[in-house]
Parts: C-alpha cells; structure tokens; sequence
C-alpha cells in the first residue's frame, strides 16, 4: 500500500472540493483533446508531454486500489483522506467534474480516481475541512505538487491530525469574510451578545484607530458604563488572537481613562479551544472567549 497526495484547485475552480466528496473521486486535468488556449491535448502514454504531464503519468502508473489518497487544500488545510477504489484516467474515460462551458468545451478536472471516503473520527459535512497543525503539514515540495506520493510517517501524521476536532474549521472563511459581518451584526445589535451591552455613547472613541494603525472590532459598554471589547474571528482562536485582544483592553483603558475594561473574544471556530488558548484566557486580564454560528435558512417570495 502507497500513501499520496492530491491538490484540489478550489481557488481555480470554486465547489471543487465539494464535487470531490459528492462524486467520491479525486481527480487532474490534462484533457485528452486539444482545446482554446491550449496548442496540444495530452494524450496518455505519450512521451512528448511537459514535466508534469509526465510527473502525472507516472503517479497513475503506480497508484492501485487499496492506497490511501488526501486532498490537499490551500492555506495547509486538506479536505478528507480516501481509499482508491479504481482509476478512470484512460483517454476515453475524460469525465470532467468542472463541466463544460464556451471557454472549457472539454472541461476540467476529468482524469478520476475514485476513493472511498475515510469518514470514522472525522467531520461527515464537507463544509468542515481540516487544518494541519504545523508538525503535519506537507513540505514545500510536497506542497507544490498537484499529484504525489507522501511518505508513511507523514501520512500517519496527517490521519491523526484529521481526528483532532481541535483542528477542525469552516470551509466558508476562505470565500468571504465573517469577520467583517459579525463584527457590524454585534455592533447594530450588542444586546444579541449580553443584554446588559449597548454601543459605547463615544463614536470618536468607538472608531478610534490607534497610533499603531489598527482598531478595536467592536466597542461597546456594559450598563455599568465600563468598556466592552470584541474582537471578532473567523476560526479558532489562537493565543495570538487573545494577547491582540488585550493590547487593544490596555489602549481603550488609556483613552476612556477606565481601569475596568471587560474582553470578549468571538469566534466561528471549534467548540473545542486548544488548551493552551483555554489556559491563556484565564490570565490576567481575563478573556471571555465566546462562540458564533451561522444559521441561514432560504424561503421563496
């Protein structure tokens, strides 16, 4: 049994990801027919093609059924770990799972490999990726490669990173910014966060960017009129995002002239904090860290 490696070009062709998982297959371009663009098709088996046509060549030779496949994502995230059930990487067997427009008339992405998907110990929505802890992540070599082969160690590393919840994330961050929209929801309606909060009654204040050039998310005041700060994330927390949050306690402190300042970290992250975030919360000045979820529904009008 062989252990690879295959990057999903989920920037390139948005939803990528998720037709991996739907169709249970993996897959590469290279068309075997010529197209715009394009001065030649790559044809298999043919010894004429570029470095990573022939790079590809040789990892569909060597790929069998029973070998384990991850999908790489960007930003040292994968998608889920797969076992390969078969290969329809033949000329005749181009299947594109980005399907055919004016400007792709053959497609994208239809050399498959098809996986079962490994789905004990791990996120079943495909929506939730994983992001590998640093100690897991592929090597810069590895990284650049659309299609490879890893070796054992770093496979056994990735599978258990996959099982930790801690490192378990939305998908949706890298498509547009919660930040941002949770950061304006809190500061229209603070009473959603603690019904004792309202908007602090300073804007100067309330917009204030620092000398350092950075601001605070949200500001609002508790009906004590003590300052409240939010900062606001998208994923899980990080001991980075508590000491960011505790710079901007200290400079709201100096300019309202109030000692009790109260922080609320809010997060779209895991329910479960690393320990060492939990730990780093607990010190002074404490940090109230505090989770968010989306809930969207659609109704025709």
């Amino acid at each position: 049994m062989k252990f690879w490696k295959i990057y999903c070009m989920e920037s390139e062709w948005p939803g990528l990801w998720r037709r991996f998982f739907q169709n249970q297959a993996v897959a590469v371009g290279f068309p075997p027919k010529r197209r715009n663009g394009y001065k030649k098709a790559w044809k298999l088996n043919d010894a004429a093609g570029d470095a990573k046509w022939t790079h590809a060549q040789n990892c569909f030779k060597e790929i069998k059924p029973g070998d384990k496949i991850v999908v790489q994502l960007k930003d040292h995230c994968i998608g889920r770990i797969g076992e390969v059930v078969g290969l329809a990487i033949e000329d005749k067997d181009w299947n594109p799972l980005v399907r055919c427009s004016k400007r792709l008339p053959t497609g994208e992405m239809g050399r498959r490999i098809n996986v079962r998907w490994k789905l004990v110990d791990v996120p079943l929505d495909p929506d939730i990726i994983i992001r590998l802890p640093e100690d897991a992540q592929f090597t810069s070599g590895l990284s650049r490669a659309s299609i490879c082969s890893i070796p054992k160690t770093a496979f056994l590393k990735i599978k258990d990173a996959a099982s930790k919840k801690d490192n378990w994330e939305d998908l949706l961050p890298h498509k547009f910014s919660k930040e941002k929209a949770i950061s304006d929801y809190l500061g229209t309606y603070p009473h959603r966060l603690d019904e004792t909060f309202h908007p602090y009654p300073d804007a100067k204040i309330r917009e204030k960017v620092f000398k350092d050039h950075t601001r605070a998310d949200v500001l609002l005041e508790d009906n004590h009129g003590n300052p409240v700060v939010v900062e606001c994330k998208q994923n899980t927390p990080q001991r980075e995002d508590i000491y960011q949050l505790r710079h901007y306690m200290r400079l709201i402190s100096r300019e309202t002239g109030e000692k009790r300042v109260k922080g609320i970290l809010v997060h779209g992250g895991n329910n479960w904090l690393p320990k060492q975030v939990q730990k780093c919360s607990r010190l002074k000045p404490p940090v109230e860290i505090v989770r968010y979820k989306y809930l969207v529904d659609f109704f025709k009008s």
